[in-house]
């Protein structure tokens, strides 16, 4: 019998990072020469940003804008219909590229319609948001399914992500915060202390941040995971979702934010590491120490301690995509890094949620 294979050829993404790029935008944007280009737009920051989006608008050729209003049950599958609507109403075609200026919110929502529309056309992302920024090279949309969170997706990259950093310029400290979640999350992850000591004193002191410095080191350690394991099926990709799985429980049932739900998740699983003996006290303290001066700026953890309700965390966890059956499946740092555990009982999960809802931090 003959067997023929085909490999199909991997989507490539560019990513630029710089300072007020607005021009150097429109001139990769019309390089390409599609015939209609469709602005989706977080309608909160246009107010802040109107000049430079709508110069965008103008200057690239862009057919109109679509405003996105970035609340949590806009994310819902059923609200997609409405955006596809507009893509027909403007008379898209494959030819043609949708643009998403705004956080992570907006880059799924515009990445997920992308991927689905006449089978797939280019979108570009400006992630507006420090956490978009950092959590730009992932090559996965989503949105929310009947309650649960990112439950319906593809692996579907940008055909480019533009990172211009004067959008920070417009963001609260407490939005800088939020940012910093991820950088710390990949900063365990790869077990570099150099940048957990930048956050360290950007959150004791409010030092200066080099801002570039942290994106470009974020985007360096998605590349390493995600390159090697795109489509999350070796298991090393999962490893970006640290903190991750307790944190869609938090943001759907508590109405988090996704950076304090991110980072009360990462709270959960160094908890859960200490319990496995995956790392010592001395590591267990040295993170507790960070997450000390995070809390100090979000100041939500009591909250969460006393909301959580353990019996219906375990249950709803259940039905995480990372999880499989009855057993749980968890990210947990080790030493010099991480590994991916998947045969953690709820006896276990039981009990470091117990002794979660009485950390002091």
């Amino acid at each position: 019998m003959q067997k023929i294979k085909i490999t199909p050829i991997l989507l490539s993404e560019e990513i630029y990072v710089d300072h007020d790029i607005a021009d150097f935008i429109i001139k990769k944007i019309k390089d390409v020469d599609y015939e209609k280009i469709l602005f989706f737009v977080d309608k909160h920051l246009f107010s802040k940003q109107k000049k430079y989006i709508e110069k965008l608008v103008k200057k690239s050729g862009a057919c109109g804008i679509v405003f996105i209003n970035p609340k949590a049950h806009y994310k819902d599958f059923e609200y997609c219909g409405c955006l596809l609507k507009k893509l027909i109403i403007y008379k898209l075609n494959r030819k043609s590229c949708l643009v998403a200026v705004g956080g992570g919110f907006v880059a799924d929502m515009v990445g997920f319609i992308s991927s689905i529309f006449m089978r797939g056309i280019d979108f570009i992302q400006i992630p507006t948001t420090m956490m978009s920024m950092s959590d730009a090279v992932i090559g996965k949309v989503a949105v929310n399914f009947r309650g649960l969170k990112n439950l319906l997706g593809s692996f579907y990259f940008p055909k480019f992500v533009f990172i211009d950093r004067q959008f920070l310029k417009t963001l609260s400290e407490k939005e800088i915060v939020y940012g910093l979640v991820e950088v710390w999350k990949h900063a365990l992850l790869v077990a570099d202390y150099k940048i957990i000591q930048m956050i360290e004193n950007y959150l004791s002191s409010s030092v200066n941040l080099d801002e570039e410095k942290i994106i470009k080191f974020s985007l360096r350690v998605k590349k390493q995971f995600v390159q090697v394991d795109y489509n999350d099926k070796v298991g090393i990709h999962k490893a970006l979702s640290l903190g991750h799985t307790l944190a869609n429980y938090l943001e759907l049932t508590l109405a988090l934010r996704h950076g304090p739900a991110v980072f009360y998740g990462i709270i959960f699983e160094v908890l859960l590491s200490y319990n496995l003996k995956t790392i010592n006290k001395k590591k267990f303290v040295r993170i507790i120490k960070t997450a000390k001066l995070f809390e100090s700026k979000i100041a939500l953890f009591g909250n969460v301690q006393e909301e959580l309700r353990i019996v219906d965390v375990i249950r709803k966890l259940k039905f995480d995509k990372i999880n499989n059956g009855n057993l749980y499946t968890f990210i947990v740092l080790t030493s010099g890094g991480f590994y991916v555990k998947k045969d953690i009982k709820s006896t276990v999960l039981a009990k470091v949620f117990s002794q979660f809802k009485k950390l002091i931090i």
